[in-house]
C-alpha cells in the first residue's frame, strides 16, 4: 500500500507548524515500520520535512501514485486536496490540525500508530460524498465538496439561477 501525505496550516507555514511537522514525521515513521510506503506532496516536503530524503510529488501527480491520501491540516486544506484529486477517485482522510474540523474527522491527538493499523488492515469504510459542480460565467465548472459561497463584488444585487442535474430549479436575487 502507498499512502500520500499532504500537510498545511492556513495554507502556509506558521507557529503551529511544529505540531504538524511532528505529526507528519511520526506518521511517516509508523507507516515505514508497518511496511507501508509514504509518498509526500512536494509543498508538504518543503514546508515540514526540508531535511528528509523521501519521495515527493506535486498533488496531481501524487494522486496517481497512491492508494489513499492522508491530509494533515484543517478543513480548508482538506477541501483544497479533495478539489485537486476529485476525479482520480482516491480516498482522502483528514487529521485535524485546524480550528473547525467538520471534514477532517480525526483529531491530531489520535494515536497515529492506530491510524496506520487501520490503513494496513484496511479496517475502514469509504464514505462517498456528494459533490456540487458550480459554473461561474468567468470560469469552467468546478467541483465543490462542502459549500458554495456567492459574494457580490461591486455592491449590486446578485442574480443567479440554480440548476439541479442540468434542470432549472429556481432563480434568486
Amino acid at each position: 500500500m502507498k499512502v500520500g501525505i499532504v500537510g498545511r496550516i492556513g495554507g502556509t507555514v506558521n507557529a503551529s507548524s511544529q505540531d504538524i511537522s511532528a505529526s507528519i514525521q511520526n506518521f511517516i515513521q509508523c507507516l515505514i515500520n508497518e511496511g507501508i510506503e509514504p509518498i509526500i506532496e512536494s509543498q508538504t516536503a518543503l514546508n515540514f520535512l526540508p531535511n528528509v530524503d523521501i519521495q515527493n510529488y506535486y498533488i496531481l501527480e501524487l494522486s496517481t501514485k497512491v492508494d489513499m491520501i492522508v491530509v494533515f491540516g484543517g478543513d480548508g486544506t482538506m477541501l483544497d486536496v479533495v478539489r485537486s484529486v476529485v476525479y482520480e477517485g482516491i480516498p482522502v482522510i483528514g487529521v485535524n490540525h485546524g480550528r473547525v474540523g467538520f471534514i477532517t474527522v480525526l483529531g491530531h491527538d489520535e494515536c497515529l500508530s492506530d491510524i496506520v493499523q487501520m490503513l494496513k488492515n484496511r479496517h475502514y469504510t469509504i464514505q462517498p460524498r456528494t459533490l456540487i459542480n458550480h459554473d461561474v460565467q468567468t470560469s469552467s465548472p468546478r467541483p465543490a465538496l462542502n459549500e458554495i459561497v456567492i459574494n457580490r463584488i461591486d455592491g449590486r444585487i446578485i442574480e443567479f439561477n440554480v440548476f439541479l442535474n442540468n434542470v432549472f430549479a429556481f432563480a434568486s436575487r
